[in-house]
């Protein structure tokens, strides 16, 4: 049997770090070929736009504002990558 996950110890730490340092790079190389292509970047834009991050979220529907909320953080969290 293995043994537990400890956050504490470098041996199991370390690979974890590697592991997010590769995907982290893997993302980046992705968004540098989406970006250099014209037609990359427009299919960004216009997910930003379907996003709403520069709308406002409001709504009379609670449900509604919760939702638009959510599309934001997900364009802002697209925004911050590039």
């Amino acid at each position: 049997m293995s043994e537990p996950y400890d956050s504490g110890d470098p041996r199991h730490v370390r690979p974890r770090a590697k592991d997010a340092k590769r995907i982290d790079a893997r993302r980046r190389e992705t968004l540098i070929a989406i970006l250099s292509h014209e037609n990359g970047r427009d299919w960004l834009y216009s997910v930003l736009e379907q996003c709403g991050i520069y709308q406002t979220p409001l709504s009379t529907d609670p449900i509604t504002i919760g939702y638009n909320v959510g599309k934001q953080d997900v364009g802002r969290e697209l925004l911050a990558a590039v």
